[in-house]
């Protein structure tokens, strides 16, 4: 069975922290799973963007979500890790599959409690995510920082959307202590700052091992819906370890940039095709809210 070199060096990672796991073909009735951590019930896919594509890899809207669901209905959870966010967020994705399988446990811990929390500007927010958040930086209004002896270890990001409503947008915290309660004491100090009536935020199903014991649920929001899978888009001569968010890919974007190829009747998928670009699908989002406790 073939391995790829970062599958290989995700199964050293892991079974150097002494974990076994393997490929698994038994699991999903002949569907490969690249990497499978039997005593913690885990598995993880490394999904190399070129065959990840719906075109010229035949990977659909519904491919990595049904894997999800299937690995889910077996009581597993699955992660998908993408190509570009494991070559170029790599200390964050082994960082994150260290703390998924519940072996990050001789970093040092700090409480919340021993925490101080301030307004800290969009800058260092976005520099801290850049560092800690496998997404980086956002346009987010307001943002919190924790700091333990005078050094900063958590963000957390909102952007106001209507009235009294609001989303959480970011939340990270340096991967090299554990926190305890460092999230919950800086989503208090937001809801004492801001008196919201509601607060959204949208985990990531790919990375999401426990929809009813994460974070969110420890905050006190409930699980309101998922949304179904997006895309983005991929070109490797463009770049091979990129994904491009559609945002740039709207119709009106792109018969400004390429006049000359492009024409007005032709749908968004023709003009990206035109382009040489494909789609890469994720698994869609999970939408929790948090609602003010009635008095």
């Amino acid at each position: 069975i073939f391995t790829s070199k970062p599958e290989k060096e995700i199964m050293d990672f892991i079974i150097n922290m002494g974990i076994n796991c393997s490929k698994n073909r038994k699991l999903l009735n002949g569907k490969e799973i690249d990497i499978f951590v039997e005593e913690k019930q885990i598995a993880i896919e490394f999904n190399g963007c070129k065959y990840h594509t719906e075109w010229y890899g035949g990977k659909g809207r519904q491919y990595h979500l049904t894997k999800t669901k299937m690995c889910k209905d077996k009581g597993i959870g699955l992660i998908h890790i993408f190509e570009d966010e494991f070559f170029g967020k790599k200390e964050i994705v082994f960082n994150k599959i260290q703390h998924i399988l519940g072996l990050d446990t001789k970093k040092e811990k700090v409480y919340g409690r021993k925490c101080d929390i301030q307004r800290i500007d969009g800058e260092t927010a976005k520099m801290f995510m850049e560092k800690f958040h496998i997404q980086g930086g956002d346009s987010s209004t307001v943002h919190y920082g924790a700091f333990y002896d005078d050094k900063l270890i958590a963000v957390m990001s909102f952007l106001r959307n209507k009235g009294d409503e609001w989303e959480l947008t970011r939340f990270a915290s340096d991967f090299n202590y554990i926190c305890c309660g460092v999230g919950g004491k800086l989503f208090k100090y937001f809801i004492k700052e801001h008196n919201p009536n509601s607060v959204k935020s949208f985990a990531d199903r790919r990375w999401t091992i426990n929809e009813t014991n994460n974070l969110y649920i420890q905050l006190g929001f409930e699980f309101d819906s998922y949304t179904p899978p997006s895309y983005t888009y991929y070109k490797p001569k463009v770049h091979r370890y990129q994904r491009f968010h559609k945002f740039g890919f709207r119709k009106k974007v792109l018969l400004k940039k390429h006049p000359e190829e492009l024409t007005p009747e032709m749908t968004e998928t023709e003009m990206v095709k035109k382009l040489g670009y494909d789609r890469i699908w994720d698994c869609g989002l999970i939408k929790y809210i948090w609602k003010k406790p009635e008095e």
